[in-house]
């Protein structure tokens, strides 16, 4: 999916291997650096002629997955954990550091099936990496991270775009492809992941049908709204069907209307199975919201509880 991204250099002596070829425009180095890294696992922009290419390498699916119950469990409060065979996401004893400052210390945190969580707290608590080490956007310094069963930290190179298909991210600032179509930049999702086009358009359609842009599908990014653009963002990480979204402060740069559209989509998928963590720091948002909250200070979990619209 759009997780799988332009790697470097080095695979593009790989001749051997059989590649299927997925054409881009040059503008797409317009696109944040952030987006380029989540896009680089498998795949790589590759001369064709003049034109350059995304180079999608078929890779082995195999990960590795454990039994979580061999890892020492979360030393937390009923509250804050529940049974640990429904968590899709364990994490224990976490550390994060860039050089000798830390992001994250010694963060323990079960996140369960289809479970509705806000991470929260102040500019620089960690909210941003505590999310990018789930995907492998960033990997941890200590400590072990589970998604769906599978040991992160034991993941080669060539199992991590198996493990960026059970997430959907959100950024804040959108991160689509401005020469791209509406359309494109959703189905581009199922392209990479090599879904027949007959299935992509039907797909394609649905989703942004149920976000409200199907009659915007043929627009440029760069001529819609700000909420209009995150709209197209909840609908790409949606249409391959992640059992996990990831959103990082979805609603920050949206008028108040917006941001109550986008957190109504964000509810919508959560209905239909779907785990969703939100990053924010917005207390209003948290405040409507009806799932569990997080608190990080300083890279510590601080405090863990339900939000006043709960609902068990």
């Amino acid at each position: 999916m759009i997780l799988e991204h332009l790697s470097d250099n080095k695979a593009s002596t790989e001749r051997k291997k059989p590649v299927s070829w997925i054409p881009v425009e040059a503008e797409q180095g317009k696109l944040g650096a952030a987006l380029l890294e989540l896009l680089a696992s498998s795949y790589q922009v590759c001369p064709r002629g003049s034109n350059p290419q995304i180079r999608r390498k078929r890779t082995s699916q195999t990960a590795i997955p454990i039994d979580a119950h061999t890892l020492p469990g979360p030393e937390t409060d009923n509250a804050m954990v529940e049974s640990s065979s429904n968590a899709i996401i364990r994490m224990f004893h976490v550390h994060k550091r860039y050089g000798a400052k830390f992001a994250l210390q010694d963060l323990t945190l079960d996140i369960m099936k289809n479970e509705y969580l806000f991470v929260t707290g102040a500019s620089g608590a960690g909210k941003t990496t505590l999310l990018k080490l789930l995907y492998l956007g960033e990997s941890v310094s200590e400590g072990q991270v589970l998604v769906d069963g599978m040991n992160i930290s034991r993941i080669k190179r060539k199992g991590i775009p198996q493990l960026r298909r059970k997430f959907g991210i959100i950024f804040q600032d959108y991160k689509l492809i401005p020469t791209k179509t509406v359309y494109e930049n959703v189905a581009l999702v199922l392209e990479a992941a090599g879904r027949k086009p007959r299935l992509i358009e039907k797909k394609v359609r649905s989703v942004l049908r149920t976000v409200g842009m199907e009659d915007r599908m043929k627009a440029l990014p760069p001529s819609l709204s700000g909420g209009e653009q995150q709209r197209v963002a909840v609908a790409r990480a949606v249409v391959g069907d992640p059992k996990i979204i990831l959103a990082d402060e979805p609603t920050g740069s949206l008028d108040t209307e917006s941001a109550g559209v986008i957190m109504a989509f964000l509810d919508e998928f959560h209905s239909r199975g779907a785990t969703v963590v939100i990053a924010t720091h917005d207390a209003e948002l948290i405040r409507k919201g009806t799932g569990r909250v997080v608190h990080l200070r300083d890279g510590r979990l601080l405090s863990s509880s339900s939000t006043p619209g709960h609902r068990d």
